[in-house]
């Protein structure tokens, strides 16, 4: 058994399967000095995850929306661009692309609620982890290159009133320089933090709620 699929990720695709018509999603692309939405066709795969990660280089996105760094679209409007992926830190979809035969031979995993440090920012969120996987070998796992997280709160470092959330969003791996698990401690404290200072409250509700 591999080291992947110890972590019980599956295999990574090797090919796309060209009779599969294209799966469209609304995403949302963030990195350091990015923030875009628009539309991604997903070619040959179901899951978005398992496109993005089949990519290398340069990928397209349709109906491009440049953004604000509070989120807020622009006047700036593409019908396409291609963008390099590895500027990329975080692929989000703020409601997840239903997708059909989703289920079928899917690995059993469990969530693990962790906190995700990038250069840029701040993330919460479940990761799916085998039962008998370490956060440990999660971090030191190479594949897949974009991490699927769901339930996703991101933060920016430079300014935390910059904030972000995902139903899923694909997390770049090369881009983390810190993980950690998500405690009920942890969930405390945050607790404490948004009845001191309500202008967190997005973010500290969340973290405070049952895992």
């Amino acid at each position: 058994m591999s080291g992947m699929d110890d972590l019980g990720w599956g295999a990574a695709p090797t090919s796309e399967n060209p009779d599969r018509p294209p799966q469209a999603h609304q995403v949302e692309l963030i990195g350091t000095q990015l923030r875009a939405a628009g539309v991604l066709q997903a070619v040959g795969f179901r899951r978005l995850s398992d496109y993005v990660n089949y990519l290398e280089g340069f990928f397209r996105i349709e109906d491009v929306v440049l953004r604000a760094r509070n989120g807020q679209p622009t006047r700036v409007i593409l019908p396409q661009m291609r963008i390099r992926l590895d500027d990329i830190t975080i692929i989000g979809q703020s409601r997840a692309t239903p997708v059909a035969g989703e289920h079928e031979d899917r690995v059993e995993k469990l969530p693990r609620r962790l906190v995700v440090m990038t250069t840029a920012h701040e993330i919460y969120g479940y990761a799916y982890l085998h039962e008998q996987a370490s956060v440990e070998a999660f971090v030191d796992a190479t594949y897949p290159r974009f991490i699927p997280m769901t339930n996703v709160h991101v933060r920016w470092l430079a300014d935390r009133r910059l904030a972000g959330r995902f139903d899923l969003a694909l997390l770049q791996r090369s881009h983390i320089i810190g993980v950690a698990t998500a405690t009920a401690s942890m969930r405390s404290r945050n607790l404490l933090v948004r009845q001191a200072r309500p202008d967190r409250h997005a973010l500290d509700e969340d973290l405070a709620a049952p895992a």
